[in-house]
């Protein structure tokens, strides 16, 4: 929606073609008046406008001269020019300062309109310019880098995706990798920092390692990083792909290649950073949708270690083979049951906050899929707690225990009872976040249904005052704008229709009663001129204010 500004030191001629665009609906655009170019300069410092449709000869300050201020604070707004003068040097005047067009008032409402559109035409088009485009593929580029290691990220974490949803993806990303072939993952750790090492050198020396494994890797395989946990970091791998090459690239070749390679990285990072790198490579690569899986025994093992615990080299069949994370071990549990990754579902508490039940509940029940009393008892009680966290810290954030007391007992967010029901729990928080919604629901369906009314009580009282949308946002304290979608979205009619449908309604009861004259009647609605509100009777009606004086007239005489 592009928000147009009429400016005339006529009010009778600004008020008509505030009217006149009222009823324009097809071109969606939210109207402001001015009735000189001070006021003009005063909307202008409040808010954006796209089109600007003003007077040239104005008392003090002329529209020639507004338009010079426009193009310093909104150097891509449109203004249109409209005077009574059909003077070739105004013409030439106004386009040569940067005025989008010049229209003569006698030209008629069609051509003012016409001229409105095709600045609304010039504006999109100007989106869709080339230089745009170029500017936001820069931009793109830039920051392709933090979106991949985003995505990336998000995988290791446990985020599922479809395996063509991933695709799109990894081209929409640009990523390096084929979507329909494996990966292999290797984990890297800082085994201790130099004592003198602060949190800005700290994530310098963990950028200078990813440098440095890409410099050595990066010739004979595809591959980028991620890092986590402050100290740790995961790559991930692909053969290169040679454009002439007729046979699939051979993953053993690869796995020698790192792995050879690993020993002269920890040299390196040793040499230059004075810092101790453990590294622990997948044996083979795995599917994409088995990364986060992987990349948990992965974390794990390297944690147990092997040896002194510090500068490993190992893969992790070796270490599984020496005993540590077998099938049997702490390792091999973690991956064979249900995967708890806390920011894999670090959604949920923003989720809760902001009121999206959806998603919400498709992360709840994939964490709580497992929870049952045949799982991990130790695993149930991790869940158990991590929600509890979640629901108590919403709680007392809006002070709801009270009230979510009264439907549901939260002493079960305290403490869990021995043999507990892991169904029944899981349950017990499927209601609790069922109540939170509805009681977030209920109070932002009260707080709105109170502005509208608030709104709709003030307008009653009000017709034959200033009822624009800066007024009416500054009464509710909301952005203009945002009110106006915001009614409409409640209410299913815009604000200005339904200002306009409430005076013509008092406009029908004041003109049966014969008391007032029709101009007296339009300057007690809020019409500063006659010619304006018997254009908007009309246009809603079908006949002129003083027709529908008369035919009622004649329809009580003949009763």
């Amino acid at each position: 929606m592009r928000r147009l500004l009429i400016v005339d030191d006529m009010p009778i001629i600004a008020d008509g073609l505030v009217d006149l665009f009222a009823g324009a609906d097809h071109l969606e655009l939210e109207v402001y008046k001015a009735y000189s170019a001070f006021e003009a300069l005063h909307v202008l410092n409040r808010m954006k406008i796209d089109i600007v449709l003003s007077d040239i000869q104005m008392p003090v300050k002329t529209g020639i001269d507004l338009l010079k201020d426009i193009r310093e604070k909104w150097p891509r707004c449109k203004v249109i020019f409209l005077t009574s003068y059909n003077d070739f040097n105004y013409a030439k005047e106004t386009i040569s300062c940067g005025g989008f067009d010049y229209i003569l008032k006698t030209e008629g409402d069609e051509a003012i309109v016409k001229s409105v559109e095709r600045a609304i035409n010039a504006l999109r088009e100007e989106m869709e310019n080339e230089s745009f485009i170029n500017q936001a593929l820069h931009q793109i580029e830039i920051t392709r880098p933090l979106l991949q290691k985003e995505f990336l990220s998000e995988l290791v974490e446990g985020k599922r995706w479809s395996a063509e949803h991933r695709a799109e993806q990894f081209e929409e990303l640009k990523l390096p990798f084929r979507p329909e072939a494996p990966v292999m993952l290797l984990t890297g750790r800082i085994d201790g920092w130099k004592n003198e090492a602060a949190g800005m050198d700290r994530m310098l020396l963990l950028y200078a390692v990813q440098n440095i494994v890409h410099e050595f890797l990066s010739h004979s395989a595809e591959l980028l990083s991620v890092g986590y946990e402050r100290t740790k970091i995961v790559w991930f791998i692909q053969p290169k792909q040679i454009a002439h090459a007729k046979e699939e690239p051979c993953w053993d070749r690869v796995f020698r290649f790192v792995y050879g390679t690993l020993e002269s990285i920890q040299e390196t990072c040793r040499a230059m950073m004075k810092l101790q790198i453990s590294f622990l490579l997948s044996s083979a690569p795995v599917a994409w949708s088995g990364v986060p899986d992987q990349y948990q025994l992965l974390n794990v093992l390297l944690s147990r270690g092997l040896g002194l615990g510090k500068e490993i080299l190992m893969t992790d069949t070796e270490l599984q083979s020496n005993g540590i994370g077998g099938e049997s071990g702490a390792a091999g549990a973690i991956v064979t049951k249900k995967n708890f990754r806390i920011g894999k579902f670090g959604m949920l508490p923003d989720y809760l906050n902001n009121g999206q039940r959806k998603e919400f509940f498709e992360l709840y029940n994939e964490l709580t899929s497992d929870l049952s009393n045949a799982s991990s008892q130790l695993l149930n009680f991790e869940i158990y707690h991590f929600l509890s966290s979640i629901f108590l810290t919403y709680l007392n954030r809006w002070d709801l225990s009270d009230e979510i007391s009264r439907s549901l007992d939260l002493n079960r967010l305290l403490r869990l009872q021995d043999g507990a029901d892991w169904t029944e729990v899981k349950g017990y928080f499927h209601a609790l976040a069922i109540l939170i919604f509805e009681n977030k629901h209920n109070e932002q369906e009260e707080k709105t249904n109170t502005l509208v009314a608030e709104i709709q009580r003030y307008i009653h009282n009000n017709l034959g005052a200033d009822l624009s949308l800066n007024q009416l946002g500054d009464l509710v304290h909301l952005n203009p704008s945002y009110l106006s979608r915001l009614y409409k979205q409640i209410t299913g009619v815009g604000l200005s229709a339904y200002i306009t449908d409430i005076r013509i309604q008092k406009a029908k009861e004041m003109l049966k009663n014969n008391r007032l004259k029709v101009h007296e009647i339009a300057l007690e609605l809020g019409y500063l001129s006659n010619i304006a509100f018997t254009r908007c009777f009309k246009k809603i009606m079908n006949v002129s204010p003083q027709e529908y004086r008369d035919a009622h007239s004649k329809r009580v005489a003949e009763y």
